[in-house]
């Protein structure tokens, strides 16, 4: 960012009116103007501001301080004491000496406006010429471009002809655009001056690109595993590469905090991966790709390797964080804590990995993600558990996935593709097929295909089929219901609007007969038809093309109707074909439903205490009626 120099400072003003021709013109040779401007306008007590500089010549010169010699650079030995060798050798100074002719400033007739920027070090400054129409072109333009920025420059105590290779260049094209164009239509900005900024030394550095994730809490700095993937990068070593010295535009060195690197540093760079990485070097830096998928392992003394199974006594919050490798990795992970009083996972744990198998408890506010999860303890009421295969002996929290088997179910929800349940008490089941050992009391089984109890020994229990039971088909079904009812629209509106059009091209049938049989004459003539005729019939086929585009849309919106309806319909076919099993004698209390969707009808049925009815179906009497048949 470059940022505007600002003017020199002033010394305080005598409040006494000095006559004009008072202050005299002077030739000043310096080495340092603006202490020199500052003496001149206290000797004449007028503001420096009001004083003008004309350089007349300068001259540069080399001090090698290694040997006190002071030489004055030339046109002759310029390219070997401005080459970068001796430009950032901190033994070399630079310094000049101007002669200036110094006068009052008068009302500035230049007819260009020329401010200076410059970056924080100084090692590039910058010239912006602003915008300005209509000006008149002259000889020697150039040139007195080039003073203006010299002058400037001067004043700021910057170096002359000191690293500005490409100011004469940038000037001339400056010149060119004034010449052709007669003025600048945008502000023009170019460097006066490209200096060298210091390069700080690279010290020896492991950076473990496989822990650069977003951590979003404190907490979870504490994350035991990282997962990564075959051909992921995972390691890079920066080599140790010494800093450099600067210097800027007044000639003045930019020196380093530290110019070297520390002495043994050159051990931070030890590590020793395993061949589960493949190593890929350059100049600068060393990288290590993952041969393979799982988890990053550090040993001790920076041992990597990639492993695929991780236990561990228990995870929490504090000691762990969460463990999140995704399922789509090949990682197992066992959690090994059993006891009953301690959790074997904390409280808010997130875990995400392929395989999960914990010995003990899940705490409140967990949530599980993996491919399969086993849990020989038992869960809290707000954990969440999501897998393909589940299995938990104690369920009390939500579990979803495709298969889940669950020794006892107490209070907890369930949802799945097929749900098998040793023991239920008090919980909710939603699932294509239930099949439950015992059923207890106050549970809730939901079902869209079958449903099968071995023993019930309770009540206020209610076995449903519906359709809407299984995972994601609500969802279906509500899209389904959404496009038939967009369907209802389209085609209450279609018909009045081609009824319109078909009006608009019956109006014009004689006109049309008419213009065609103008059309023909003058073709039969050799004359050109008319042009407004043409527009018209045009237009008539327009129409007639718009109302059988129209006419197809209302036949396609009629079937995609017809075939939304039918797949609500279909929705159905599971219920027809479901079947509730009770191998055991029904308690009272205990209701069997089913629910249709189209039709919108529920059928109930309460059996009675110590009846013997094993195998319940939804049958149609074939008259739009639907009743619950009893079988053996």
């Amino acid at each position: 960012m470059f940022g505007l120099f600002k003017n020199g400072s002033s010394v305080e003003q005598k409040e006494i009116d000095i006559p004009k021709d008072s202050f005299k013109k002077s030739v000043i040779t310096t080495k340092d103007l603006i202490p020199d401007l500052k003496d001149i306008s206290k000797k004449y007590e007028i503001s420096i501001k009001e004083l003008d500089i004309k350089i007349l010549s300068y001259k540069t010169f080399v001090n090698d301080k290694s040997s006190d010699e002071v030489v004055e650079i030339t046109e002759l030995n310029k390219d070997k004491y401005l080459s970068g060798e001796y430009i950032l050798d901190e033994n070399i100074s630079y310094f000049q000496e101007l002669r200036v002719e110094v006068e009052k400033k008068e009302l500035d007739s230049f007819p260009l406006e020329i401010s200076l920027g410059a970056n924080k070090d100084l090692t590039q400054i910058r010239a912006t010429i602003k915008a300005k129409k209509n000006i008149s072109y002259f000889d020697g333009l150039e040139a007195e471009i080039l003073s203006q920025i010299d002058k400037k420059k001067a004043k700021l105590g910057l170096m002359l002809g000191f690293m500005d290779e490409a100011t004469k260049s940038s000037v001339k094209k400056v010149g060119s655009i004034i010449r052709v164009n007669g003025g600048l239509s945008q502000n023009i900005s170019f460097n006066i001056c490209d200096g060298f900024s210091k390069v700080d030394p690279i010290m020896p550095k492991i950076i473990e690109i496989f822990k650069d994730k977003k951590i979003d809490d404190e907490i979870n700095k504490q994350k035991v595993m990282y997962d990564v993937k075959e051909g992921q990068l995972v390691l890079e070593i920066l080599k140790a590469k010494e800093g450099r010295v600067g210097r800027d535009c007044k000639g003045n060195i930019i020196k380093l905090d530290n110019t070297s690197l520390e002495e043994g540093s050159e051990s931070l760079v030890e590590v020793k991966m395993s061949e589960d990485f493949l190593k890929k070097e350059d100049d600068e830096k060393i990288q290590y790709f993952a041969q393979k998928s799982g988890y990053i392992y550090e040993g001790i003394g920076n041992k990597y390797e990639i492993k695929d199974e991780l236990v561990v006594d228990s995870v929490s919050l504090k000691t762990t964080g969460d463990i999140d490798v995704g399922d789509e990795s090949d990682v197992r992970v066992t959690i090994q804590e059993d006891d009953s009083i301690i959790d074997a996972v904390g409280p808010g744990v997130e875990l995400d990995t392929n395989e999960l198998n914990i010995a003990g408890s899940v705490a409140n506010n967990a949530k599980i993600k993996a491919n399969i999860v086993q849990i020989k303890g038992q869960t809290h009421q707000s954990s969440k558990i999501e897998a393909n295969e589940i299995q938990i002996h104690l369920h009390k929290g939500y579990a979803v996935g495709d298969e889940i088997e669950i020794d006892i179910l107490e209070g907890g929800v369930v949802v799945g593709d097929i749900v098998r349940v040793k023991s239920i008490f008090g919980g909710e089941i939603r699932a294509k097929e239930v099949y439950i050992d015992e059923v207890t009391s106050n549970s809730k089984i939901f079902a869209s295909h079958h449903i099968e109890i071995n023993k019930i020994t309770g009540n206020g229990n209610i076995f449903r089929i519906d359709a809407l039971a299984q995972r994601n088909f609500h969802e279906i079904y509500e899209e389904l219901s959404k496009n038939l009812q967009e369907m209802e629209i389209k085609l209450s509106k279609l018909p009045k609007i081609l009824k319109s059009k078909k009006r608009s091209i019956n109006n014009e049938k004689e006109n049309i007969k008419e213009i065609n049989k103008t059309l023909e004459e003058l073709k039969r003539f050799g004359r050109e038809p008319l042009a407004s005729l043409v527009m018209k019939l045009k237009d008539h086929q327009k129409k007639i093309k718009e109302f059988n585009s129209l006419l197809k849309e209302l036949k396609d919106a009629k079937l995609k109707k017809e075939t939304l309806h039918q797949e609500l319909v279909e929705l159905n076919t599971s219920v027809l074909k479901a079947k509730v099993i009770n191998n055991s004698p029904w308690k009272e209390f205990n209701e069997v439903v089913f629910k249709l969707i189209e039709p919108p009808i529920e059928i109930s049925f309460l059996p009675k205490e110590g009846e013997i009815t094993k195998v319940l179906t939804l049958k149609s009497s074939g008259e739009g009626e639907y009743n619950i048949k009893r079988g053996a």
